[in-house]
């Protein structure tokens, strides 16, 4: 589904030119005496021929140096900040990776006061890595005002390695704004990595507020990376809302490295709340080698602030050596916090090292 890119028109040409255009005196005008105002509604198709034939205006400061790569790159990105369209007029003195940065800067600023202006000075007057970052910079902006057009730009005009983080970016802003809507959307498109790219986006913004409907969302990409950074990411809003839910869903992933991670991050989530709560998933988990390490991951959480809460779950851990080697742990870390709670509870449980000798209290030494 890959949509070739369009090629750009290159900047140099508007750059050596002299303003003849009086759009470019009307967006000059714009953007001095608005740059605060709400940014408009695009009306374009996907800005193309928005600033054609158009040339920024030229600078009065003195040249950059090519030699000054530092104070350029200071003083470049402090006027991308204050006249976008000037600092564009600079771009010809500077080297190749020098444009790159400065057209992040410039659509950065300017996309955040007028973003179809700056996406279509990107589109039409940049080409190649330029292009692509500076489309990138106002991936969120534009999609905040006209989330279609961007997301149409994006598939028609950035390079296959930009066009997957730009998309999920448009997901995710159209995602807060108006879900159902960018979920109908994105799923018009043809299977494939950049509808799974939007789909993806909404998915992590909509499990914020709604994890199932992300977790579903998620299920249904193709690409398995996507899916899996999908995934992922539901379980981490999940567990701070509904941790047993979220264990629910991560029983139903295939055995392997995505179910240990998801885990992983159900435990360390919830236990950001109470100690109680991954316990309690941990503890309804079907036994074997992918619970005993996530106890262990658990514990890692704990021993540093509360190692005597991880005492009822030892048991649990159904390898013999790992069971040794996690008490034995839990008891050393006890014995420096908390040395005579510790030693009552090594009176009870008569732990050894796993040579055999009993664990030495810290003021046990000669």
């Amino acid at each position: 589904m890959r949509s070739p890119n369009e090629g750009a028109t290159g900047y140099k040409p508007f750059i050596l030119i002299a303003v003849a255009s009086g759009f470019w005196l009307v967006a000059l005008a714009s953007f001095h005496n608005y740059r605060d105002a709400q940014t408009r509604p695009a009306n374009s198709d996907c800005c193309r021929g928005a600033i054609s034939n158009s040339n920024p205006v030229p600078s009065e400061s003195r040249p950059v140096s090519k030699q000054e790569p530092a104070a350029s790159s200071r003083e470049l990105a402090s006027l991308a900040e204050k006249d976008p369209l000037a600092a564009a007029a600079r771009m010809v003195d500077l080297t190749e990776s020098q444009q790159v940065e400065l057209a992040a800067s410039i659509a950065s600023s300017w996309g955040k006061r007028e973003p179809e202006l700056a996406a279509a000075w990107a589109r039409e007057q940049l080409q190649g890595e330029a292009r692509d970052q500076a489309l990138l910079s106002i991936s969120a902006d534009w999609a905040a005002v006209n989330p279609v057009a961007a997301a149409e730009c994006g598939l028609s005009v950035l390079s296959e390695g930009r066009r997957q983080e730009f998309l999920k970016t448009v997901g995710m802003q159209w995602g807060r704004q108006d879900s159902a809507t960018a979920i109908a959307w994105g799923s018009r498109l043809p299977e494939g990595v950049s509808r799974d790219s939007i789909l993806a986006g909404i998915s992590s913004t909509l499990a914020e507020i709604s994890p199932l409907k992300a977790a579903q969302l998620a299920a249904s990409l193709s690409d398995q990376s996507l899916a899996e950074e999908s995934a992922l990411t539901v379980i981490i809003e999940w567990s701070r809302q509904q941790p047993d839910a979220a264990a629910e869903w991560v029983k139903q992933f295939p055995a392997g490295h995505l179910r240990d991670q998801a885990l992983w991050n159900l435990v360390s989530v919830s236990s950001e709340q109470s100690f109680s709560l991954p316990k309690s998933v941990l503890l309804s988990w079907p036994e074997g080698s992918e619970r005993d390490m996530a106890i262990r991951h658990f514990l890692d959480e704990l021993l540093q602030i509360q190692p005597d809460q991880g005492v009822d779950i030892l048991s649990a851990i159904s390898n013999e050596e790992l069971r040794h080697e996690e008490t034995e742990r839990l008891a050393q870390h006890w014995l420096m916090q908390d040395p005579s709670a510790a030693r009552q509870w090594l009176a009870q449980t008569a732990v050894t090292t796993q040579n055999g000798q009993p664990i030495p209290s810290p003021d046990s030494a000669p």
